[in-house]
Order: structure tokens, then sequence, then C-alpha cells
């Protein structure tokens, strides 16, 4: 959905800086590889409000018990394509950063992509993840202050992390012998390892778009976890959605299609007339009410039906008879008075 918007904006902003002859800085770098990659990515758009707080309900099931893309949070987690794009709109992250922002939606994009996608398939994927956003009224688009690789379900070794900081991802490693030691030796004990994605002024200016930065990271990343658990349960699919947003310059320009993106569908399996009669008279003893959607694995010693096997995603439902009750629910989680509640456990 956004994919377009930001290629546009970063075009943008890559000629003005041509211009003004600064193309060896880092943001430049990066801005170019986006512009020319994103166009080749798998488009994914993950909603809005609606959607993001059902995923993030569920992440903070997680949050600070379970580090992102670990444990029961890298179950079933592997990217659809090798290149991928996801984007979604936030209205109440901003607001929660600072109360200014307010009502401010937030757009944020992310280029994923696998970088070993030769491995044994049951090696676990090591996914690079960089972020953009856009927010309010502008058509800017900018960079996250940092990206990330990130090895699902298991801590980095010597060897991956050596290769990754001396492939030429992170600039002038070379030149850091001594200090590059250190950090491989600490990726070791981590599956998350962060790399600059543009430099930015000591000044409180330059620290605060890194921390906000910083931020949009962490909570995307968060999100795309979510997402990806999500997006390979059995009984998701997804459908293609070709959208022109204008039909006389597709005229005009033979390659260009529009925007492509996925929408996520989800088939429920079909149950036998006894779980029905099963489920109804279990119902009918229970206030109106609403079952949040949830993660359900059946195992070969107990099948759904006696005979699937595998993980499943159940959306929300109302379930209950509303003339024995109504029970209503929201979620307000807790944190702790030193912890800030946009920190998310990478």
């Amino acid at each position: 959905m956004f994919s377009r918007q930001a290629i546009k904006s970063f075009s943008k902003q890559l000629e003005e800086i041509r211009n003004a002859n600064q193309t060896d800085i880092l943001g430049f770098k990066n801005m170019k590889i986006l512009t020319d990659i994103i166009p080749k990515a798998q488009n994914y758009h993950m909603g809005s409000d609606k959607m993001i707080e059902t995923v993030k309900k569920i992440q903070s099931k997680y949050d600070r018990k379970q580090k992102a893309f670990m444990g029961i949070a890298a179950h079933d987690v592997k990217l659809p394509y090798d290149i991928c794009w996801f984007d979604f709109i936030d209205t109440n992250f901003l607001g929660n950063y600072a109360p200014e922002f307010t009502n401010t939606p937030l757009k944020i994009g992310m280029f994923v992509n696998k970088t070993n996608p030769e491995a044994p398939k049951d090696y676990p994927e090591i996914i690079f993840i960089s972020p953009c956003f856009s927010y309010g009224p502008t058509k800017s688009w900018v960079l996250c202050s940092e990206s990330i690789f990130v090895k699902v379900g298991d801590n980095y070794n010597v060897t991956e992390a050596t290769e990754l900081y001396y492939s030429g991802l992170i600039t002038d490693a070379e030149q850091y012998p001594v200090e590059m030691s250190k950090r491989i030796k600490d990726l070791t004990s981590t599956n998350i390892l962060h790399m600059p994605s543009i430099l930015l002024g000591d000044d409180d200016y330059g620290k605060a778009w890194h921390d906000l930065g910083r931020k949009i990271l962490e909570y995307s990343a968060a999100i795309l976890n979510m997402f990806l658990m999500i997006l390979n349960c059995q009984n998701v699919i997804t459908d293609t959605i070709h959208t022109y947003t204008n039909k006389k310059k597709v005229k005009k320009i033979n390659h260009s299609k529009g925007v492509t993106y996925k929408v996520l569908k989800f088939k429920l399996p079909k149950s036998s007339k006894r779980y029905e009669d099963q489920t109804d008279q279990q119902e009918s003893v229970m206030p109106l009410h609403l079952c949040s959607g949830h993660w359900k694995t059946y195992t070969e010693e107990r099948p759904l039906f006696g005979k699937v096997v595998g993980r499943w995603w159940w959306p929300s439902y109302m379930r209950g008879d509303k003339e024995i009750g109504e029970v209503k629910k929201d979620y307000h989680p807790e944190y702790a008075e030193n912890i800030n509640k946009n920190n998310i456990n990478l």
C-alpha cells in the first residue's frame, strides 16, 4: 500500500543529495538500495488500528516474558518470500511517545529480506529488517536510525556475526578490529544485530530523531514478529490485490502496473455436526462475550477432529447467549514504573 509512496519520497531526497554532492553519506547509500530493491519485493499491507490492536494484544502475552523472535515467539516464523515489504498505519504510537502527537497517524513500512535463502530448511532464518516511516499530513518518508539482522529462534555464532560485520553492510568495519572483535563476541549471546541506517548528529535534534527511530524499529519488529506467526498458520491464505492509482500513467508507461499487495484470509476447518452440537451446548450457558483471536496447536497425540495436525489461527468472534448476560472486555497492559511503555524487549 505504501511502498510507492516511500520510493517516490526517497527518489526525491536522493536527487537533492546528488545536487548537494553528498552521495558518500550512509543515508544516501541505504535509500538508494531500498529504492532499487523495494519494487522487486512482495507487498503485504498489515492493516490499520483494528488489525494492529489485535496483533498487539497477542504480543503483550510475550512482552517482557519472551524475547522477540525467540522461543514461542519464533514458532513458524518464516518469510513467505525472500524479499518482502510489510506496512501498516497506527494512530496511537506517536501519541504514546509524545502527547503533542496524539491522534497523529504514523505510517510504517518495513523492507524485510532473507539473508540466507540457501540454508537448509531446518536451519534458522536470518532476516534483515529495515524500517522507514511517515507521519501526519507530510508525504515525506524517513529511514529509521537503525536496521537489524535477526536470527530467528537462535543466537548468532562467531562465524555468522563476523560475516555480517565484514560483508560491507557495516560501514568501515575493517578499520576498527578491536571494537569489532568485542561486538562480535557480544553477539554470541543474542539474536539481534543492530546497524546504523543513517548517521545523525550528537546535538539534541539528532538524539531525538535517533530515539524516535529506535522506538519505531523496536515497535515495528515486534508487530512483524506476531504478524509472521499468524501468516504461517496452516489456515491462512493470501489473496493478491492489484490497484491502479493512475490509469493514464499506466497506459503511457507499459512497465507501470500499479501496486500489488497481499490480503490475509482465514479458512477454518469444517467441523462435524457432533462437534457443533457440543459447542452450542457449551455456549448456551455462557453470557455473550468476545473471544479474542488466538492460536490453536494440534499435535499427533491430540489432533483436531481426530485427524488434523498443525498450527491454526482463530480470529476473534462473539459467542454465548445475550439473554443470560453480556460481558465487555478491554485490555490495559500494566508496566513497571521504571519501564517506558514504548520499549519492546528485542
